[in-house]
């Protein structure tokens, strides 16, 4: 892919980048940031794309993912977005970020977050983030991963009970109510 190809490509789908970047990072600033790091390491990288085994998009898509996780790891205070925590509390259940003032600060809030994430099994960490984050259907995940659709739906729903596992043990370590709790109560006080 020579350089002017690359950049009619990117230009077209810079919309779509973008809007993956921004889900990420939660932020529009620095999702322009972490799309131009991404564009640069793709465009190195420009001779292993294989339009035949997937669209520029999924391949830009996972360039971008691992550029977010690189810059996670370098400064070790991850934004995380609380919608993600939200999405794997059980039924009923509400979550609201706490105020500076009293308890975590929301880049610790974070950190635990992440580090719940990385404690999900790699293959199902994968399928899951390609679901929720990278919004992939079943069948492209499975094209992707070289694996039945069937495997994939089983894959995610083992990572978000994983890490619904670890959100649990992190919220009990810290006094909040254990989902057998929440269960009675929301039961026999309704």
């Amino acid at each position: 892919m020579t350089f002017e190809s690359f950049s009619l490509v990117a230009q077209s789908k810079m919309p779509l980048l973008l809007r993956i970047a921004t889900r990420l990072t939660g932020d529009r600033e620095t999702a322009r940031d972490l799309v131009q790091d991404a564009l640069l390491k793709a465009f190195c990288a420009r001779e292993t794309y294989d339009p035949a085994r997937c669209q520029f998009t999924t391949w830009m898509g996972t360039v971008i993912k691992n550029c977010y996780i690189d810059s996670l790891r370098k400064k070790r205070a991850p934004t995380v977005l609380f919608s993600t925590l939200e999405a794997h509390l059980p039924e009923g259940c509400t979550y609201e970020p706490p105020d500076t003032k009293e308890g975590m600060k929301a880049e610790e809030y974070s950190a635990t977050i992440l580090e719940a994430l990385e404690k999900v099994d790699e293959r199902y960490r994968r399928a899951l983030v390609m679901y929720e984050e990278e919004e992939k259907d079943y069948a492209e995940i499975a094209k992707i991963l070289h694996i039945p659709i069937s495997t994939v739906k089983t894959w995610i729903f083992r990572a978000r009970r994983m890490l619904q596992k670890e959100l649990w043990m992190y919220a009990e370590a810290r006094g909040y109510p254990s989902p057998v709790t929440v269960s009675f109560t929301r039961k026999y006080t309704e």
